[in-house]
């Protein structure tokens, strides 16, 4: 399936006599071949002037067969805008532009299929993961990157952006470092990156490793980020301490909140796991973090608090 649209839901109270209503601000694949792009399955992100930014894991300028579709599909991908039209008061005039096209480089070193929502920080600048591309690696697709795209400040149209691969994934043996991240990313005061990868971490190898939590730096001068893994999922018995992370949120302390899909409290009807919801926290030696479960889905009689976050 290629294609998808873009839509915005308008809530009216009960007692109004009109029904809540949709508005299409646009619909993918619209073009030929799905260069605008196709199957938007991340979340927006939005600016001061109103516009949104997001992308599709389809699509866009690349033909598929370079990125190694497993299934019959168009393109490897696309970072889009999408911007009202001032002129037009009833605000249905919105206009796409495709920002970045992935698997422009040999073998898709700048990212293929990117599956999940972009960040911006307070220049305009954007961050987002793909989940395969960045080298040979993951059966040849890539195991997936973190990167950047950056507007160009001399063009007034507003449509050159540059991209800039913050890191490859599997770059450590066994995928020490994570695979194939598919989640949003998070920042915090200091411009410090952190995610997660569904795969990778200790138990080695890109898909049969069971995730971890990471942390990109920059140095000085922006040209270079370290990543530096903060915890590798699966490291208690029983996988008690989870497996398979989402995205991560950090709050003013600088810990950071998340959810795994599986692992946390084992039964017989759910023997990996209905999913934890954890905290990291920086060790106050300064030696590493600290990983606690704050809740394990299915503790509940036929799993009425919930299961696979």
């Amino acid at each position: 399936l290629i294609g998808g649209s873009l839509i915005i839901a308008m809530l009216v109270p009960r007692d109004a006599a009109a029904q809540a209503t949709e508005q299409v601000l646009y619909s993918f694949c619209s073009q030929t071949d799905c260069t605008d792009g196709g199957n938007p399955v991340g979340g927006l992100v939005t600016d001061a002037a109103g516009n949104f930014y997001g992308t599709t894991e389809n699509g866009g300028t690349t033909a598929s067969a370079v990125c190694h579709r497993e299934y019959s599909t168009s393109g490897c991908g696309t970072v889009f805008k999408l911007n009202p039209n001032p002129a037009d008061p009833s605000g249905t005039g919105w206009t796409e532009t495709v920002l970045y096209s992935f698997c422009q480089q040999p073998d898709c070193a700048d990212g293929a299929s990117p599956s999940s929502g972009l960040i911006a920080d307070s220049a305009g600048n954007l961050y987002g993961t793909t989940r395969s591309g960045g080298g040979t690696g993951c059966n040849g697709s890539g195991c997936g990157t973190v990167f950047e795209l950056s507007p160009d400040p001399a063009d007034p149209s507003g449509t050159g952006w540059s991209e800039t691969v913050l890191y490859s994934f599997c770059s450590e043996t066994n995928c020490a470092d994570g695979s194939d991240p598919q989640a949003s990313l998070s920042m915090d005061a200091a411009g410090n990156l952190y995610g997660t990868t569904p795969y990778g971490g200790i138990g080695g190898g890109s898909y049969t490793g069971n995730g971890v939590v990471f942390e990109l730096t920059p140095d000085p001068s922006g040209a270079a980020w370290t990543e530096t893994v903060l915890y590798s999922f699966c490291s208690l018995a029983d996988c008690a301490d989870g497996a398979g992370p989402g995205g991560v949120i950090v709050d003013a302390a600088g810990s950071l909140y998340g959810t795994t899909w599986s692992g946390g409290l084992v039964s017989a009807s759910h023997p990996d796991g209905s999913g934890v919801v954890f905290e990291l926290t920086p060790d106050p030696a300064g030696t590493g973090w600290i990983e606690t479960v704050l809740y394990s889905f299915c503790s509940q009689s036929r799993c009425a608090d919930g299961a696979w976050p």
